[in-house]
């Protein structure tokens, strides 16, 4: 419609155009007739012909300026219309786009929903499958338990009539315990890793511990006859570390005696030598 009336504008306007331009001739040539015929004063018709002239050239220019705004109006708004259109198709296929979208997300939808609506299913008759599992279970704990019950009193019957055996006694722990050492390997320290739990040949030496408190002990001086010779040669290194002596050593010493035990302390591994063994040389 509105192309229609852009085209019927024009051409009315054209129209009129010519139309005054043919009238303004007419008079004009009907002016020049008259004066040449003598039917009026030359002065006024000369008067009368400018005027037509100066009206004839006015109406060309108004109306070459409107038929000039008119084709620039015309163009604005065919450019108008055209961006209008433009917009509206855009706007029509963004909305057809959108639309689009949004069934094909609607659809995603629904398939997902029919999916969560058969694992709902599935897990509704795992979940029956379980309870009736359960309820078999719990039938068959209660027949346990009645049927334990119910053999308990034969089972208490029996076992009244068995006389129970009787216990041995069990051994008492000792109280204490020893080790045997040949010599301390430093002054004043006993290495356990060289420890016998029984008396061996060169083992002058015991240490005695409560099994209560075994950080503890008392050393003691325990040669045999045979080991005085030992103790003849090595009396540095085996006497002078752990023994305190009552009297003058001497090389032709009988036996020794011992005055009182020393005193040792666990350390790590080693025994440490508190107190010495008091000896005496006879």
């Amino acid at each position: 419609m509105a192309k229609r009336r852009s085209k019927s504008k024009p051409a009315s306007l054209k129209s009129q155009a010519i139309i005054v331009i043919i009238g303004s001739v007419i008079a004009y040539t009907l002016l020049v007739i008259g004066i040449k015929i003598g039917l009026v004063g030359w002065l006024i018709n000369l008067i009368f012909a400018v005027i037509l002239l100066v009206a004839i050239v006015v109406n060309l220019l108004l109306a070459y300026k409107l038929f000039d705004n008119y084709e620039k109006l015309k163009h604005s708004k065919n450019e108008a219309d055209s961006s209008s259109t433009f917009k509206i198709e855009s706007a029509a296929k963004s909305e057809s786009i959108s639309l689009n979208t949004l069934k094909s997300k609607y659809g995603n939808l629904e398939a997902h929903y029919e999916k969560l609506e058969k694992v709902k299913e599935s897990y509704k008759e795992k979940v029956l499958q379980l309870e009736h599992e359960l309820s078999q279970i719990r039938k068959k704990e209660k027949e346990k338990l009645k049927n334990s019950t119910e053999a308990i009193p034969v089972q208490a019957e029996e076992t009244a009539h068995i006389v129970p055996e009787p216990i041995p006694a069990k051994p008492a722990p000792p109280k204490n315990s020893s080790l045997y050492f040949d010599g301390p390997y430093d002054d004043r320290l006993f290495s356990e890793t060289n420890a016998a739990s029984e008396k061996r040949h060169r083992y002058v030496y015991r240490i005695e511990y409560a099994t209560a408190e075994p950080s503890v002990g008392k050393l003691h001086l325990e040669p045999t006859a045979d080991e005085y010779d030992i103790l003849r040669s090595y009396s540095d290194t085996v006497l002078k570390p752990a023994c305190a002596f009552d009297n003058a050593f001497y090389t032709s010493f009988h036996n020794i005696s011992q005055l009182a035990p020393g005193t040792v302390h666990k350390q790590g591994n080693d025994w440490y030598v508190k107190e010495k063994v008091k000896i005496r040389f006879n």
